[in-house]
């Protein structure tokens, strides 16, 4: 389980991103993002908000990614609604040098409630994508009393039955010159003495699959955090947790209204998705076409539709 999580972290989302500059010729109360740290249990969480209107709390995938490969293209949604992101504990701006104390995925949970009261939310949008979809999920049971609306966007599966299928479909889209340069750059010197632009280019190769466009692939501009490996320990402490999880059964307590948003060439396979939405009443299901892990990218209008319609809707 140890390798599987290093496996995970490393090739899924153990990056960061560089934060876009803002387009200044919108306008500025549309652009304009305010940030601050909340203290909570042991460590200090990283929030940025911007635009108005409706709240959307937006969960990161990883773990060990942050929120800003989100940008710029997720901000386009606050010219209506109000945008929270957060960088979980032991990514980005927040706390790192954290123990197996303060890393847990009911600690985790309760940086998203502490999130909730510090802006005086009521019940909260969630919005979680990718990892940050099992995060939300494992909120959204823990607290249904506090949900207003749950998007999952792109989610992993709520167990880990579907990992393996989830890792055939992504090698089923790699060619064989992807696996040739994989290799090759693996195996380079430059890789082994952990040059920036190595890993960078072993990371975009193992993000390309994920893309139904690949040209899409440079609107995710990915940098290393110069301390990933020391975060990447510290992310072994949520191994306890991530052993042998299932929320399938757990998801019947959500009652809030439920998007499940899904790329058709997202890795996770559909049934994966179905079967959430089978536990969670009333909930919906919308499939993407030519469209992989990342709709806020490569599929903004669609994207954009399909979130408004369902806010507009609920």
């Amino acid at each position: 389980m140890r390798a599987f999580l290093l496996i995970f972290i490393s090739f899924c989302f153990l990056v960061s991103c560089k934060e876009p500059v803002a387009n200044a010729e919108k306008d500025p109360e549309q652009v304009q993002a305010e940030s601050g740290i909340i203290e909570h249990k042991g460590a200090s969480i990283y929030y940025r908000s911007i635009g108005k209107g409706e709240p959307i709390l937006i969960v990161h995938g990883g773990p060990g990614m942050d929120h800003s490969y989100f940008l710029p293209h997720m901000d386009e949604l606050a010219d209506t609604y109000q945008l929270i992101y957060f960088d979980q504990r032991a990514a980005g701006k927040s706390s790192y040098d954290l123990d197996s104390s303060q890393m847990s995925m009911e600690i985790m949970v309760e940086d998203i409630e502490a999130i909730r009261q510090h802006f005086s939310l009521d019940k909260i949008n969630l919005m979680g994508h990718s990892w940050g979809g099992l995060l939300s999920m494992w909120y959204a049971k823990s607290h249904p009393d506090k949900l207003k609306r749950l998007m999952l966007i792109n989610t992993i599966a709520a167990n880990k039955a579907y990992d393996a299928a989830a890792a055939e479909n992504l090698q089923k889209r790699r060619s064989e010159e992807d696996v040739a340069a994989l290799q090759a750059l693996m195996q380079s010197e430059a890789f082994k003495n952990q040059d920036e632009e190595a890993f960078l280019e072993v990371f975009k190769l193992n993000f390309a699959p994920s893309f139904f466009y690949r040209n899409y692939l440079d609107s995710l501009q990915l940098t290393f955090p110069e301390n990933y490996r020391e975060r990447q320990g510290k992310l072994m402490h949520l191994l306890p947790d991530l052993q042998a999880y299932d929320l399938y059964g757990e998801l019947s307590n959500i009652k809030a209204p439920s998007l499940l948003l899904h790329g058709e060439v997202d890795a996770t396979p559909l049934a994966a998705i179905e079967k959430i939405a089978e536990q969670i009443e009333g909930s919906q299901i919308e499939v993407l076409a030519q469209c992989g892990h990342f709709p806020f990218i490569e599929a903004k209008a669609a994207f954009r539709e399909k979130i408004d319609a369902f806010i507009q809707a609920n």
